[in-house]
């Protein structure tokens, strides 16, 4: 974790505009004071025009667009190797869009389709942090792929900053609710086993 808190701290100043940290990291920080132990990266949100100025980025850190999203390394660590590159695909397919109500037979026959143009060598390492970009949709930004895990537009509009180390981080307000809206009821339970 020190690895990706070091990470985070390198691309802060790099970031322009309004974003906030997302996924476990979120959750950590609200309910623990402190970035979850077992989190193997961490999640921001890039709202509306805000953007990353690659420029700034030092030349230790790197960039590379993965399926679902962006992600930011550190460069001269071990490769990322998913467990199963078809998997990895499969659940690419599956978030989208367009496959939404579709079953398992009729994503896999989609994504046997495509996966031999579609399939992305990870260049990232297993230092990373995932960049997801939302636009406001009817009153909620919803990201692209994981849509259950929306944000309230007066959830972002007041965002509240907490220190970590040396650095503000922001995080959505009402965080019980945003938090019991995207890890479920027992969100306060520390389950290191927990999946989307």
């Amino acid at each position: 974790m020190k690895d990706l808190v070091n990470l985070l701290k390198d691309i802060i100043p790099c970031i322009k505009g309004k974003w906030i940290i997302w996924g476990g990291g979120m959750l950590g920080l609200h309910r623990d004071g402190k970035f979850l132990d077992w989190d193997n990266d961490l999640d921001i949100i890039l709202f509306d025009d805000a953007y990353i100025d690659y420029d700034l980025l030092p030349e230790s850190v790197g960039h590379q667009m993965y399926y679902m999203n962006e992600k930011i390394y550190r460069k001269g660590y071990k490769i990322f190797k998913p467990k199963n590159k078809w998997n990895e695909y499969l659940s690419f397919v599956r978030m989208k869009k367009e496959n939404e109500g579709k079953n398992r037979c009729q994503v896999m026959k989609i994504a046997s389709e495509t996966y031999s143009d579609d399939f992305i060598l990870p260049k990232f390492t297993e230092c990373f942090i995932d960049i997801e970009r939302v636009n406001l949709e009817g009153g909620v930004y919803i990201p692209k792929y994981f849509r259950k895990q929306y944000f309230k537009k007066e959830e972002i509009d007041n965002i509240q900053y907490i220190q970590y180390e040396d650095m503000s981080i922001p995080l959505p307000c009402y965080l019980d609710d945003v938090c019991h809206r995207h890890f479920g009821e027992d969100w306060t339970i520390p389950q290191p086993n927990w999946e989307y």
